[in-house]
């Protein structure tokens, strides 16, 4: 990868319900429009070599870096352009998506589970509908065409994570959730 491509990363394992085929149905779909468009997929899991052999054929292969279970995501999203998670169905108030947005990444997701209430349409990113491969290729285009969106996005992230997700902040409003319970 260099410092001219156009990177979107995920970090998930590979399992069923991250939806790494609906991501990489969008990132084919993408690929006319963004033609230095880069993948960088951090995670293993037991779908991991089903996908690293699927993208070797085609135009995909050359594009896309996978890194296996890694210890440290933190370099691997500062390397990204836009942090992506597009699962399908379930998945619960995704750390992947709040480690990315600390990072001041402009996120494309889709809308399950709590990621909607993280990433907010148009302010911090794209939330597409679920297993919507169509929806997420246009995503990206539409971040790759517009680098002062995609900036003003990472910056509004990187905000809402202080703003509504620091440690201080989740301990104070459970202690609020207690004491309303215990009176």
């Amino acid at each position: 990868m260099s410092e001219t491509d156009f990177v979107i990363g995920m970090v998930a394992v590979f399992r069923p319900e991250k939806n790494h085929d609906v991501f990489f149905d969008g990132v084919r779909a993408a690929l006319a429009s963004v033609p230095d468009l880069k993948v960088l997929l951090v995670g293993g899991g037991p779908l991991f070599a089903a996908f690293q052999r699927l993208s070797t054929d085609g135009a995909l292969g050359p594009r896309i870096v996978f890194t296996g279970d890694v210890t440290d995501v933190v370099p691997y999203l500062h390397a990204m352009d836009v942090g992506c998670l597009v699962p399908g169905k379930n998945e619960g108030f995704s750390n992947s998506v709040l480690e990315k947005m600390a990072t001041g990444l402009p996120m494309i997701v889709s809308d399950v589970g709590g990621n909607a209430e993280a990433v907010i349409e148009g302010v911090n990113g794209i939330v597409i509908p679920p297993n919507d491969a169509q929806a997420f290729g246009k995503a990206v285009v539409a971040l790759h065409g517009n680098p002062l969106q995609r900036a003003a996005m990472g910056k509004r992230s990187r905000g809402l994570v202080e703003e509504r997700y620091t440690l201080q902040r989740m301990c104070a409003e459970h202690e609020k959730l207690y004491a309303s319970v215990l009176s």
